[in-house]
């Protein structure tokens, strides 16, 4: 139905009776009507169409409100789809924000300043045990304590770091997870001091950290283990000092075999048979220690050949000519200063050769020139 461009509300019926009706009216004349029923006819026809405009109309009407109304909702629709669209990113921005920088929203507890400060680790060792790695029993002594607090904030968690890996590729790390204190000591080297007050420290760590209660019992038993062994409480040192060899060794490599399939086990079983192996290993080390000091003491030495001693000084004093090559170990001084020690008053013999130097220093020179001019004449010379 054609859509109606005029409300027919407002038209007004024509008066069929005049003249200008007439050819209208003529079709519509015959015997039983005539002009005026003719009109009446006419104006009847006029009303019923009218009516059926009017239903079109208000029709018309209703559509068109409907559509309008339908049209409004579409709006009002997208208008707050728009406006959750936009509320959803800035509360996806505020909670980005919050995780950036986690601290500025941390709530405040209602409670006293503490009167002993918190156990708070370095935010390394804190991080790499949310990520469940390795980190050395140092970071919770009370000296790694201190370097946190030292240390607190001069790292921005934004920075990049170039790292190199153990295959020998590069990349790029936070700065905050790649700066090891420069003051951390090996588990191994700690003190069973510290080693007593470091391991409760990182176990409350790890639970807060949110470790697996397996991982943290295993590590409280291995620990537990460690402090309950025979060569805890034993009169040699060697027995204390593999234990801590042996707690820092097995607990990096038991992180490195966890992660890889089929290598896993359970770190609180001390393998005694391993405990000697590594108490062997400690023993030969510092034995190697022991043996490389006596050495350096016995390589520091200059032999000195006298090439001219005719007439030089008195035999009293210093007789050389007997004995025209010796050696000594050298104390820091020059070639006079060690001919000054041999001879009162100082004497400067001729013309000599150092053939062989080495720069170390010792500072007891005169007990170890007594000790090789023994060695070498049999005799002390005078004022040595």
């Amino acid at each position: 139905m054609p859509r109606l461009l005029f409300d027919p509300n407002l038209a007004q019926c024509p008066d069929y009776n005049l003249d200008i009706w007439e050819p209208t009216r003529t079709p519509l004349i015959n015997p039983t009507t005539d002009h005026a029923q003719a009109a009446v006819v006419l104006t009847n026809i006029w009303n019923a169409q009218n009516a059926v405009e009017r239903q079109q109309w208000q029709a018309q009407l209703d559509q068109d409100a409907a559509e309008a109304e339908a049209r409004r909702d579409e709006v009002e629709e997208q208008e707050r789809l728009r406006q959750e669209e936009i509320d959803r990113e800035k509360e996806e921005q505020r909670k980005e924000e919050e995780k950036k920088n986690a601290i500025k929203y941390v709530p405040i507890p209602d409670r006293d300043v503490p009167t002993r400060p918190p156990v708070i680790a370095s935010a390394v060792a804190t991080r790499r045990l949310e990520k469940g790695e390795y980190v050395p029993l140092w970071y919770y002594t009370n000296a790694g304590l201190e370097d946190a607090t030292r240390s607190f904030n001069i790292v921005d968690e934004e920075a990049l770091s170039l790292i190199r890996r153990e295959d020998g590729s590069t990349s790029l790390v936070p700065s905050l997870t790649s700066k090891e204190s420069k003051a951390v000591i090996e588990d191994q080297f700690l003190s069973w001091e510290e080693f007593s007050i470091a391991a409760p420290r990182m176990i409350d760590a790890m639970s807060r950290a949110r470790w697996p209660n397996d991982r943290i019992k295993m590590t409280a038993n291995f620990w537990s283990n460690l402090t309950v062994h025979p060569f805890r409480s034993s009169g040699n040192q060697l027995d204390k000092n593999t234990l801590l060899l042996y707690q820092g060794e097995q607990r990096k490599l038991w992180h490195q075999a966890i992660s890889s399939p089929g290598h896993g086990y359970d770190l609180s079983r001390i393998n005694e048979q391993l405990l000697s192996q590594t108490k062997d290993r400690l023993y030969w080390k510092e034995r190697e220690c022991i043996d490389a000091e006596r050495d350096n003491i016995v390589s520091d030495t200059i032999i000195v050949t006298i090439l001219n001693t005719t007439n030089l000084y008195s035999p009293l004093l210093f007789p050389l000519l007997n004995y025209p090559t010796f050696t000594v170990t050298n104390a820091g001084h020059d070639f006079s200063t060690l001919c000054s020690t041999l001879a009162s008053p100082p004497i400067v013999p001729g013309p000599a050769t150092i053939a062989t130097y080495n720069t170390r220093f010792t500072m007891h020179a005169s007990r170890y020139i007594r000790t090789s001019f023994i060695r070498h004449s049999g005799r002390i010379p005078h004022h040595a």
